[in-house]
């Protein structure tokens, strides 16, 4: 990283810059500040962006971009502070190269500035893939620096939603980014989800996290707690059927813990597709055969969320002491059945056939 203490100016009392009319840009004589603003600065601070740039392409316009302001920032900080298009950016840098790495006085980069907005700026900031594209060819160095709160770049994309091709830049050019961030802050994919990442996204980071080992390659104990708690996670938050699926298919995943809690009440609690289910019963048959904490057997949940034939079909045959198992009212009134839900629900005549050849005398049911 590059000091930023190139020419730097005291600025400590400097009036505002002349206004774009103005034809005199020095201090008026009965001042006592110090130096006014250089030419550059003038038209970056009134988005003169043409005006910039065409003073980028001269000797004392090359000369200027040395010069800091009293906040420790150069033009290029400048210019992305104030939300410069493209072609500044590039001018700027083609103009002095080095600055594409320079940090300002409170340590940002370009990079980080172009990735995460000032507090000053709107809560709706994304970043721009042209200003980034302007700053990130040639200088893939920077996905490797942290800004002054220690985040990377690619978690200062995820955070503020930038766009895939930000993202999978950023990737390629740092990959270990995606393991630094998962072992030293939270769950990459966690973060990932809770940003609104895109489903390719999402699976780009939990390709990273399988192929390099992050979490999952060390205690096959530990990697199971893991992928439950960051499938139930993904669930819970109503993740994609892509990365469910994904999730559900990794080295160690588990989808039903020590504690006896199950996943697949979330997936029908939540209305999951058909295959995702599925995928939950396949992962784990003893699943079929666990109530959750309120004594619901996946079958009920499965009958009271109208979920699809073969999932219930397939409850059934996993576990047919649900089919005569009441379903208890909460809401006050009798329990009821689950072949009284499959009559109310309209269920297909398999349904209805399967559940009432679920005898209570093919079993032995043990009181509670």
């Amino acid at each position: 990283m590059i000091a930023a203490t190139m020419g730097m100016t005291n600025y400590s009392s400097v009036p505002p810059p002349p206004s774009p009319g103005s034809n005199n840009a020095e201090t008026s004589s009965n001042s006592s500040v110090g130096p006014s603003y250089s030419k550059l600065a003038s038209h970056l601070a009134h988005r003169q962006w043409d005006k910039a740039v065409a003073i980028l392409t001269t000797n004392e316009g090359r000369v200027m971009t040395n010069e800091a302001d009293r906040h420790g920032r150069y033009p290029i900080h400048q210019a992305l502070l104030l939300g410069a298009p493209a072609n500044v950016i590039e001018a700027l840098i083609h103009a002095n190269e080095t600055h594409a790495l320079l940090a300002c006085a409170n340590g940002d980069i370009p990079l980080h500035m172009c990735l995460e907005p000032h507090v000053a700026v709107a809560q709706d900031f994304r970043p721009d893939d042209e200003v980034f594209y302007a700053l990130f060819p040639g200088f893939e160095e920077a996905a490797k620096l942290p800004n002054p709160q220690k985040r990377l770049p690619l978690e200062l994309a995820l955070r503020h939603q930038a766009s895939d091709e930000i993202v999978f830049a950023i990737i390629k050019a740092f990959p270990q980014a995606v393991i630094n961030i998962h072992r030293h802050k939270q769950d990459i994919l966690c973060v990932a989800i809770d940003d609104k990442a895109s489903v390719p996204v999402q699976l780009q980071l939990l390709e990273i996290l399988r192929d390099i080992g992050g979490g999952v390659d060390v205690d096959p104990v530990d990697a199971a707690q893991e992928s439950f708690r960051r499938l139930r996670y993904a669930m819970e938050q109503g993740a994609a059927d892509e990365l469910i699926l994904a999730l559900i298919d990794q080295p160690y995943a588990n989808v039903l813990n020590e504690k006896n809690e199950s996943l697949l009440h979330i997936a029908l609690r939540n209305k999951y597709s058909e295959q995702v289910v599925l995928a939950l019963i396949d992962k784990s048959p003893t699943s079929a055969k666990v109530p959750d904490a309120l004594g619901y057997m996946p079958l009920h949940r499965a009958l009271v969320h109208k979920s699809s034939d073969e999932v219930v079909l397939r409850l059934v045959q996993g576990y047919p002491e649900a089919a005569v198992s009441p379903i208890q009212n909460r809401v006050g009134g009798p329990d009821i059945t689950p072949l009284t839900v499959a009559f109310q629900t309209k269920r297909s005549g398999k349904v209805v056939e399967a559940i009432m050849g679920a005898k209570a005398d093919n079993f032995s049911v043990v009181d509670d």
